[in-house]
């Protein structure tokens, strides 16, 4: 039934300039019984980045020839989705079949086309789960200026953020002089955690539990600076690197929680010898391998299996902090009342410590009782 959804991808024509084709990851795609499927959406809302909905196919040019051999996941490419009479035959189309995969235990990677595509990805995680943990990666939030904002690639996260199902929402690489204060003061809140570009710069480790702790993670690739990715209509001379952005999907990939992938906004009509395109190839690839590569960790594993470690304040107004720790690879959990209940979330090595010197930790004082 899924082929119904897609049109084929057999005319891309592909250079194996790295080694013969039988070392590539064209060569391992698998027509059934996969664990994650390729989609390409050939969609572009307004005029927001013209050009943006050829990326599939220049995306799948770059992605065909790097290096297969994963071990523990085996991939196919649905081709790219068929365009309905409307967007809103698309966007219901996508969250159909995305809805299809994961009910599948498939994780969708999706191949862009637009940024608001997020929101249908996040209408078809609801069929899974009903609290859902969203991270972004962009320069900027796509939030409306006003009620009156049509909905658009940069005008959507609204949607998202105040829906019931949306449990957190993180916003990686943002930058402030694209933010206006007045949406940033909108969005505070406990539900939503951002990080500016510069954080990142000075310590990317602190995204792992981050990255550890989505279900679904959006990309969009204007976060990547002009010099590492000029397909772009507006590129932006700051932001991330290339090598950044990259490590950023390697995280996402090791999480055993996350379901959904997207990569979004690479636009082939502004991309200088085709630097964007297989940029965001080593982004998918390096996702990939981070899947094939997963622990085993929690939510995968119970949580009590783990060395527990316990934080105790002297103060009778101070309640002692429970975390949990893999030694084989030095993860850490933290357990938090909430509202909703009591929540694993997890956290750095640097929270337990800031614990242990007697200190509220910050994901504690942004979790608790919230």
């Amino acid at each position: 039934m899924l082929d119904l959804y897609f049109d084929k991808c057999e005319d891309i024509l592909v250079d194996y300039i790295y080694f013969p084709r039988q070392f590539s990851m064209a060569n391992d795609l698998v027509e059934d019984n996969f664990d994650v499927a390729l989609i390409g959406v050939k969609s572009e809302m307004n005029d927001a980045n013209p050009g943006s909905a050829t990326a599939p196919d220049a995306i799948r040019r770059q992605l065909y020839p790097l290096r297969g051999g994963f071990g523990n996941i085996r991939i196919k490419d649905l081709g790219n989705l068929k365009k309905g009479k409307c967007l809103a035959d698309t966007y219901a189309a996508l969250r159909d079949v995305a809805n299809e995969l994961l009910s599948m235990n498939v994780i969708p990677v999706i191949i862009g086309g637009s940024h608001e595509l997020t929101l249908p990805l996040f209408e078809a995680m609801k069929g899974k789960l009903h609290e859902i943990r969203t991270t972004i990666v962009d320069r900027k939030m796509d939030y409306p200026f006003s009620p009156s904002d049509v909905f658009d690639a940069n005008a959507f996260i609204d949607r998202l953020m105040n829906d019931s199902c949306s449990e957190d929402f993180k916003l990686l690489a943002y930058q402030g002089y694209y933010c206006p204060k007045s949406i940033l003061n909108e969005v505070q809140g406990p539900r939503c955690q951002m990080v500016r570009v510069g954080e990142l710069f000075r310590n990317i480790a602190s995204t792992e539990p981050i990255l550890r702790d989505t279900d679904l993670l959006s990309i969009d690739m204007s976060a990547v600076r002009h010099a590492d990715s000029p397909g772009f209509a507006y590129a932006i001379p700051n932001g991330l690197t290339g090598e950044e952005i990259c490590q950023l999907a390697h995280y996402a990939g090791l999480s055993d929680r996350i379901s959904l992938f997207g990569l979004f906004e690479a636009n082939p009509a502004f991309d200088d010898s085709d630097q964007t395109a297989s940029l965001a190839a080593q982004v998918i690839w390096h996702f990939l391998e981070g899947l094939d590569n997963r622990y085993g960790d929690y939510p995968k594993r119970e949580i009590s299996s783990y060395e527990e470690r316990v934080a105790i304040f002297p103060s009778e107004n101070e309640k002692n902090i429970h975390f949990y720790h893999n030694r084989l690879n030095n993860r850490w959990w933290i357990k938090i009342p909430t509202k909703a209940g009591e929540r694993i979330y997890a956290c750095l090595p640097s929270d337990y410590q800031t614990a242990c010197d007697g200190d509220i930790p910050d994901i504690w004082m942004r979790h608790y009782m919230n």
